[in-house]
């Protein structure tokens, strides 16, 4: 048998990386990040514990490269709802939002309880800080175009508004007011 090639060798790493994040996003979104260990994540991605150090070298450096998946494929949604109206594209941020809530609420949970954790983990606070600037920047740059007055203002007020519906939702669950709230927010930022 010949040696495996590079293109041969780097797809088994980038599938065996894929089968890990993939494990421990399940594991970290049902019993949580602290309470989730390598073994648990190594066995559900079906492989050994010594594999899983070779390539991630501790728990928290498992955590960066789920966040930084987590973030690209949040981008690669964002890219997919944009639209040349700008009332349109934050509409779709809006529509994008609650259905996740609607949707993926333990995912949620999780993320939430990361970015609880951001002073506790370094790297956490780093990409939660650029990430925010950035959707501020983003927000800010639709609601100009929409002819809102203080549009850096009124993305932080957005950007505190979705934080806070969506603790809301955590605790509060089904009784939270989810169809109402986003029909009001629709409304008052995208049919003005």
């Amino acid at each position: 048998m010949s040696p495996r090639s590079q293109i041969q060798n780097e797809k088994i790493r980038s599938e065996s990386t894929g089968k890990i994040l993939e494990a421990a996003f399940r594991l970290m979104v049902k019993d949580g990040y602290e309470s989730t260990s390598i073994s648990q994540i190594a066995k559900e991605a079906g492989v050994s514990k010594g594999l899983m150090y070779n390539y991630f070298r501790s728990k928290e450096e498992l955590l960066n490269a789920l966040i930084k998946k987590t973030i690209r494929d949040g981008e690669k949604i964002m890219g997919n709802i944009y639209s040349e109206n700008p009332a349109v594209t934050l509409e779709n941020v809006f529509r994008w939002f609650f259905n996740e809530l609607r949707n993926n609420l333990s995912e949620w949970r999780f993320v939430s309880e990361i970015m609880l954790k951001a002073d506790k983990y370094p790297f956490v606070k780093e990409i939660i800080t650029i990430k925010m600037s950035e959707y501020m920047k983003f927000f800010s740059d639709l609601l100009t175009k929409l002819g809102f007055k203080n549009p850096e203002s009124e993305a932080y007020i957005i950007g505190g508004l979705m934080d806070g519906i969506g603790f809301a939702c955590l605790v509060v669950g089904e009784e939270y007011p989810i169809d109402e709230m986003e029909k009001y927010i629709i409304d008052k930022y995208c049919k003005n």
